[in-house]
């Protein structure tokens, strides 16, 4: 199985099926991006049982504050 197919224009995080999962539709995950910023990681998966599943790796999204505050509002969005 291929990686995700990622795009991220303006505050949006859309990742796309890879080519044998076409019938499924893409996810869309909107945040505030003048608040985090997103950033991505390749976990590779060692444990054989997981990766007849799961393939050879993983990949996490990674919303980090831009700005550290003890209060705030702000919301994410999937869809």
């Amino acid at each position: 199985m291929s990686g995700p197919s990622v795009k991220r224009p303006n505050g949006v995080i859309r990742l796309e099926n890879p080519e044998e999962m076409r019938d499924l539709r893409p996810i869309s995950i909107r945040y505030d991006r003048n608040k985090f910023q997103a950033d991505f990681e390749t976990i590779p998966i060692e444990d054989a049982r997981l990766q007849s599943s799961w393939g050879n790796q993983l990949y996490r999204i990674l919303l980090t504050a831009k700005e550290k505050s003890l209060k705030d509002e702000f919301s994410i969005r999937i869809e």
